[in-house]
């Protein structure tokens, strides 16, 4: 019913509503009220509707009316009324327009749903009923990652990230995109993605102004909006973010000075003290070393002069447990075995997840070790003080916590049984480096060869090759390849292949540019 409509009907039933009055007589002892009920939503009419004032039942008609007599000293009146489809006593507001004068008085309900109005002479009372469910505003958001925020910077499209919006998060699909309908208003926005800042927030192609709290207000209304949220992957110098700094380099088993090899896409060399290490490194350590991780104050340290060991640096979203850890591994250890130290005096920084190929290590405590073994595919979590919660890849596989003096390996398809004597904490067998490579029995040298998988036939030599399709260019490590694969339709990332003792097939680990790994297969040699 229109704004018209409710008038004519209001006019109509003050004329009833004083006729009544003239016809009481000169005493004027009692006062009559026409009743009309509507819905609150769209001012429809509502008919059927039970009305109480002050405890007197009424039922309006099929036309959503009805008339009442009252005496003429009552000066409040309780309003309760139940509509037909609505919860009892879900009135929203009543409008009286008192006999005699101009104009309406609102008379909003309270909690319970109850309305109080003043009868005066008596009138026409407009009761409306129920509560309208706010009108809602399509919001579209594309979520993508960059270097920088500078303008101009290329960027892609990113997957996966959580955008909490007034409250409400939502994650962006595999197209980078998000679609929500939202009640006009202002919200706050944010947004995590691994653990790489929140660059800016755009709306409607223009980039909003960031509050103090970090959060970037956006209103939201008319016939939709668009929102851009971009995730920023470098430090502010425009280069991969810095993780740890080397402090120290010791020896190694033949008493010379350690060394450690630094790949990453830009730069291939030996590392030195003071140089820090970024997102995307892969480290080879070769002798006793020592890193400070820059946040929380985490010392990391290489202990064995005998031992070579593999780490690579940067967010690993692999999924590991039932419950993921609090943040997001972004140490990952591929062979050897790497100590922990968090100082007690740091409690507050978030939990550091190292990872290796079988689990992720969710530290609790303040000291630690994890090791893996890439010729047997075994990971290991030693603990000195503190605990530790351990968490498989193979998410069948139950999560099991570790306290002070113990110790577990893990497998991708078996947990161990938890080791370690109270007093002394349980000896790690350290990985063999410098084995000799030789020939598999099918004639394959190491990752030299031409190899069998369920995509196809692949071919390596010297690290790069082919795999049907697609393009393979990589390092070799011991009994480790890694390295960066490109498809002209798929698209690229990166692959980890671990080989087995016999050397008679490697396994493999793809991870796209998304950041998403999987696929264990096995891969077997065909031949040279």
């Amino acid at each position: 019913m229109n704004a018209r409509n409710i008038a004519t009907r209001v006019a109509l039933s003050l004329i009833v509503a004083v006729a009544s009055v003239a016809s009481a007589g000169a005493q004027a002892q009692t006062i009559s009220i026409s009743i009309n009920t509507f819905s609150a939503c769209d001012n429809s009419v509502l008919g059927n509707v039970a009305v109480q004032l002050n405890g007197e039942a009424y039922r309006t008609n099929a036309n959503g009316e009805a008339f009442s007599q009252m005496p003429s000293n009552v000066y409040n009146v309780e309003v309760r009324a139940a509509a037909p489809g609505l919860p009892p006593g879900k009135v929203a507001y009543v409008l009286f327009a008192e006999a005699g004068k101009s104009g309406q008085q609102k008379y909003s309900a309270d909690m319970s749903g109850v309305a109080r109005f003043s009868p005066g002479n008596g009138g026409a009372l407009l009761v409306y009923m129920g509560a309208c469910a706010a009108k809602t505003i399509k919001v579209k958001i594309a979520t993508t990652r960059a270097c920088t925020d500078k303008a101009g910077e290329g960027f892609h499209i990113q997957e996966g990230v959580a955008v909490n919006i007034g409250g409400k998060v939502f994650t962006s699909n595999a197209n980078g995109v998000i679609e929500a309908e939202l009640p006009a208003g202002t919200y706050s926005v944010t947004a995590s993605w691994k653990d790489y800042p929140l660059g800016y927030v755009a709306q409607n192609g223009l980039r909003q102004k960031q509050n103090e709290d970090g959060k970037f207000p956006v209103r939201v209304g008319g016939n939709g909006e668009t929102l851009e949220v971009r995730m920023l992957t470098c430090d502010p110098d425009g280069q991969p973010k810095a993780r740890a700094v080397i402090t120290a380099i010791g020896v190694n088993g033949a008493g010379l000075p350690a060394t450690i090899r630094v790949i990453r896409s830009k730069f291939h060399g030996n590392a030195f003290v003071g140089m820090k290490l970024r997102d995307g490194d892969q480290v080879v350590v070769n002798g006793t070393a020592t890193w400070k991780w820059l946040q929380g104050n985490r010392t990391i340290s290489f202990e064995n002069p005998k031992q070579g060991t593999l780490v690579l640096i940067g967010p690993d979203y692999t999924p590991a447990g039932s419950k993921p850890p609090e943040s997001t591994s972004v140490f990952q250890v591929l062979k050897g075995i790497v100590e922990f130290l968090t100082p007690a005096s740091e409690p507050d920084v978030p939990r550091f997840t190292p990872s290796t190929t079988t689990f992720v290590a969710a530290e609790k405590g303040t000291q630690f070790s994890v090791g893996y073994d890439p010729a047997t595919q075994t990971g290991t979590v030693a603990v000195r003080q503190g605990s530790v919660l351990v968490l498989p890849r193979n998410t069948a596989l139950k999560s099991v916590t570790l306290q002070a003096r113990q110790q577990v390996a893990v497998t991708l398809n078996h947990v161990g049984s938890i080791k370690g004597p109270s007093g002394a904490i349980a000896t790690q067998s350290a990985p063999q480096s410098g084995k000799r490579i030789t020939p598999s029995a099918h004639g394959c040298f190491g990752f030299n060869g031409t190899w069998q998988g369920p995509g196809g036939t692949m071919r390596i030599r010297n690290g790069s090759g082919s795999y049907s399709d697609t393009t393979l260019q990589g390092a070799a490590f011991e009994n480790v390849l890694r390295g960066t694969w490109r498809h002209p339709t798929v698209g690229q990332g990166t692959f980890v292949f671990t080989l087995a003792s016999d050397g008679d097939s490697f396994t493999t680990i793809w991870t796209n540019s998304s950041g998403v790994s999987g696929s264990f297969d096995t891969v077997r040699c065909i031949g040279r």
